[in-house]
């Protein structure tokens, strides 16, 4: 009876090895994905110019329809929607890549866990080196997590920068418009 749990239980650790084995494959395919999608996700200069000028468009004949703005005040909205429609692909393209770096980051963290469990495992073949090893794969875990807060610390930042960008940016071109039509 001993012999029989004692074949059962080795079956049983074997099955484990194999699954965390393809739970492990399967991240590491997942990673590679993810990190082929955020390496196509660059600035390209075609889209900036798409974006600036469909900014410049919706908000030069915003400004042209609006009876409210003198006409000297009016060349002004081109220029400004240009800037707001390549502000807001470069926010875009920069909350895209976050939302796939955090991502990318879960899938390390998922993969620094399995190694830890794939080394626990494996504990009694050589104890203090497998004990150096999982000790090493909870630094790297983390890691992980620091480097993922200071991403989202720094997102924040930039979010709240191109916010006060957004709410700034038009106050000052209302008082360039105001001393240019006190001006004539």
């Amino acid at each position: 009876m001993n012999y029989e749990l004692g074949c059962h239980s080795n079956v049983m650790e074997s099955q484990k090895t194999v699954t965390t084995d393809a739970l492990v494959a399967r991240i590491v395919s997942r990673r590679a994905r993810f990190r082929q999608r955020l390496d196509s996700l660059t600035f390209r200069w075609r889209h900036i110019a798409i974006a600036s000028a469909a900014g410049a468009i919706l908000v030069g004949v915003v400004a042209f329809l609006d009876p409210t703005i003198g006409p000297e005040a009016k060349w002004f909205g081109a220029p400004a929607g240009a800037v707001i429609g390549s502000g807001l692909y470069a926010l875009f393209l920069a909350m895209v890549r976050d939302i796939l770096r955090g991502q990318l980051r879960g899938l390390e963290r998922d993969l620094a866990s399995a190694g830890v469990e794939i080394l626990q495992e494996a504990l009694e073949e050589d104890f203090f080196t497998k004990l150096v090893k999982i000790n090493f794969k909870y630094i790297d875990q983390y890691y992980l997590q620091t480097q993922s807060q200071a991403d989202k610390s720094f997102t924040l930042c930039v979010a709240v920068a191109v916010v006060g960008f957004v709410i700034l940016a038009p106050v000052l071109c209302s008082c360039f418009v105001v001393s240019c039509s006190q001006r004539t």
